[in-house]
This record gives structure tokens, C-alpha cells and sequence, in this order.
């Protein structure tokens, strides 16, 4: 499905009607329960105003891997569906094959007020596809694959490729300390690694939105009256 096509079933999901109301009162109690999450970083005011930014009706409402694609999409500006696929792994904590409101204002709560190091472990588990604690070579010649294409499919993943390869080795020992023999980047050495170049925090491929996308989206949190 072209961009083009994603808005306008964007624009369709944003405007249905069909999900049964809940009361003022329900509203207002699960709003304060999301509020007072670990980790929060939202009022009950703002996340009110999310709702309403992003078109959710109910604090029930449960998204499908197709809205989060759109919302990444649309209103996030991150458009690698093989990347956004990857936080949907990390945010459907349940593995229902759909996201909690909560589950999707809390990641939003990091990608868009997160603390650095909430923003490092956020990454890093986005990155750690097969979720064993490390990010493998493997691994990171998929998503650097991935971020330097529009499909990740139309790639080999075993193929000789000399310039990928050479990108691969190069980062690598950014984390490694040069380090050839290492086939793996732990946590700690990523966190290091940022410490020193803050910008290897999204190296292998974007995940976050940008400083003046997510500016926006906090201006218009902040002002709900445009809602």
C-alpha cells in the first residue's frame, strides 16, 4: 500500500463511528489510571488530548498493526514499515496482535518524553529483534538492510554485499572498541557508545520522530482547544 493510500485509510479509521461509547466517568477513571502508570509521563489533561489528536474514541480502544503503521506514518514522519513493525514487537507486550491504548500512550510517553536512559533501553529492545538480551551481527545487517531501503524484501540477507558489510564493521567497532572477533553489542556497550557519540543511539535505523515532528505533536497535546 503507497503512502498515498495509507492516508486515506488513515483518514477512515480516524473518523469511524462505530465503537460503542463509554461514559464521562469511565473516561475520566481510566485516563487517571494510565496517568498514574510507572513511567508516565502524560497528565490525565494530555492524555485526553492524544485521544482526540490521534482519533481514538475510547480508552478501550484497541489498534490494529494497520493503525500503528498509519499513525507512525502519518503523524510520526517514521516510515520504514520493517522498523515500525519491530516497535510494534516492543509495544504489544501481551503479543494479542493488537495494542492497549495504554500500551500505546506509554510508548508514545518515551518516544516523545522519554528520559535518555529510558530512550536507550527503548531502542535497544526495538533493535534486539529476537529478543535475547543482544543485538546480534545478524541483526544489525537486517535492520541497516532495512533502513537503507524502502522494502526490506527486496534484499538477501546473505548477500555479499561489500559496502553494507564495510557500514556493518565500522559501526560495530564503535561499540566494540574495535573489537573484530565480537559478534554481539550488549546493552552496556551501546549505552557507553551513545555516551560518547549520542547519535549512535538511532544508528541502526530510525525509530524515533524527529525533533520538530515530535515538537508539534507536544504543541498540539498541550493546546487541546485545536481539537
Amino acid at each position: 500500500m503507497d503512502r498515498e493510500a495509507l492516508k486515506r485509510e488513515y483518514e477512515r479509521l480516524k473518523n469511524r463511528h462505530d465503537e460503542v461509547d463509554e461514559s464521562p466517568r469511565q473516561r475520566e477513571e481510566a485516563l487517571r489510571e494510565i496517568a498514574a502508570m510507572p513511567d508516565m509521563n502524560f497528565t490525565e489533561k494530555e492524555l485526553d488530548a492524544i485521544m482526540r489528536r490521534f482519533g481514538i474514541k475510547n480508552t478501550y480502544t484497541k489498534l490494529t498493526r494497520q493503525d500503528f503503521r498509519q499513525i507512525m506514518i502519518e503523524d510520526l514522519d517514521v516510515d520504514d514499515l520493517f522498523m515500525i513493525d519491530s516497535i510494534w514487537r516492543v509495544i504489544d507486550k501481551s503479543k494479542s496482535n493488537s495494542i492497549e491504548f495504554s500500551e500505546f500512550v506509554e510508548a508514545l510517553s518515551v518516544m516523545l518524553k522519554g528520559s535518555t536512559e529510558a530512550l536507550l533501553n527503548f531502542c535497544y529492545r526495538v533493535y534486539d529483534l529476537n529478543e535475547n538480551g543482544v543485538i546480534t551481527r545478524d541483526e544489525a545487517r537486517l535492520l541497516l538492510k532495512s533502513s537503507l531501503s524502502s522494502d526490506v524484501d527486496d534484499f538477501d540477507v546473505d548477500a555479499d554485499n561489500t559496502n553494507l558489510n564495510l557500514l556493518l564493521d565500522l559501526t560495530f567497532r564503535k561499540f566494540t572498541k574495535g573489537v573484530d572477533s565480537s559478534s554481539v553489542i550488549t546493552f552496556q556497550q551501546y549505552a557507553t557508545a551513545f555516551m560518547e557519540e549520542p547519535l549512535l543511539m538511532e544508528c541502526f535505523g530510525q525509530i524515533l520522530p524527529y525533533r520538530e515532528v515530535s515538537d508539534a505533536i507536544l504543541w498540539d497535546i498541550e493546546h487541546p482547544h485545536r481539537w
